[in-house]
This record gives structure tokens, sequence and C-alpha cells, in this order.
């Protein structure tokens, strides 16, 4: 348990930031921002668009789904809102491609 206890720690409090600014941008994931999460997940794989949707809206994972969207619309606008002074502009699809 030692072993991965600073990995949780990092999970959490990653997870509690997001809540708090979740909740001071007032962000939540709308239908679109799901459609558009699950749309982008399937272009990184190689499953069809229809089968990772089936996948991802089941009961047992449609939270996290939209806890992920409501995530990636936050990202966008934080990082929309960045400015950088050195390097090459790319979208926060681009920039996490790369990663």
């Amino acid at each position: 348990i030692e072993s991965i206890k600073p990995d949780i720690t990092k999970k959490l409090q990653a997870a509690i930031i997001f809540d708090a600014l979740k909740k001071q941008h007032n962000i939540e994931a709308t239908e679109e921002d799901i459609e558009a999460y699950i749309k982008r997940y399937a272009d990184s794989g190689t499953l069809p668009f229809d089968e990772v949707k089936e996948m991802m809206m089941k009961p047992e994972n449609k939270e996290d789904t939209s806890y992920r969207a409501a995530e990636d619309k936050l990202f966008g606008l934080l990082f929309a809102k960045s400015t950088f002074e050195k390097g090459e502009e790319l979208s926060l699809q681009e920039f996490l491609k790369q990663r």
C-alpha cells in the first residue's frame, strides 16, 4: 500500500482541484460534450465509434464518461484561456496526442 500511496494522493488532489474548478466555472457535460468526448476517444483507438459509444454509455460507465467529458471541457476552457510565450500553438487534442 505504501508504494501506491503517492500516486493515489496525487489522483485525489487532482480530483479535488478539478471539482473546485468545475464549480467555479460552472462546467457540466452536456449530451453534445459527451458525444464529442466519445468521438475523440474512438478516433484515438481502433474500435468504431458505435462500439465505443455503446461501451461508454452502459449504466456502469455512464457517470465516468460524463465526468471525463466535463474534465475535457474544463481543460479545453483553461487551455483556451492560457497564454504561452514560446512554442507552437496547438489545440488541446493535438497537445494531448503528443504526450
